[in-house]
């Protein structure tokens, strides 16, 4: 298992790339990641969506069904989520 928070941040393109890229490969390999961000560019690759507020589980979901949920606690913090 990996766990990742904010793995990308403060890297530039090459190294988000790089990150991006062990990411793929951990799946590929049927391993546990956990990734902890505030960024949203992932979020339609992974398996699931643990939404924390308040230090407590919000709600759990797949990126299709959050971002789709217009009364989604994901869609009230991103409003533009259903855009991407």
């Amino acid at each position: 298992m990996a766990l990742h928070s904010e793995p990308s941040a403060a890297l530039d393109a090459a190294g988000e790339t790089a990150v991006a890229d062990a990411m793929t490969a951990c799946r590929a390999a049927n391993r546990a990641l956990v990734l902890i961000t505030h960024q949203t560019k992932r979020l339609k690759e992974v398996d699931s969506i643990l939404v924390l507020q308040h230090g407590e589980i919000a709600e759990r979901g797949t990126y299709k069904e959050l971002s789709q949920n217009t009364q989604s606690v994901l869609r009230q913090l991103y409003p533009d989520l259903s855009q991407q």
